[in-house]
């Protein structure tokens, strides 16, 4: 599935927090995941992590089989 990507920017109290944002593109409702890195920063292993599961469908029993019982 194709993603869009993009940086948004929050204010929290007074400050500005950029956060990133991975979001499969076909319109829909989709499930939230939130991804939080303090000591790594937005690096590319973080990156790969936000897209993931960006980009496949839940529906795909196989891959939810993965993400409720790894150990199968």
């Amino acid at each position: 599935m194709q993603i869009t990507q993009r940086n948004v920017e929050l204010r929290v109290d007074d400050s500005l927090m950029r956060v990133y944002l991975a979001a499969p593109k076909p319109p829909g409702q989709y499930p939230g995941i939130l991804f939080y890195s303090d000591i790594y920063q937005l690096g590319g292993a973080m990156t790969r992590l936000v897209n993931y599961p960006s980009s496949v469908t839940l529906r795909d029993t196989q891959i939810v089989q993965e993400l409720n019982h790894p150990e199968t």
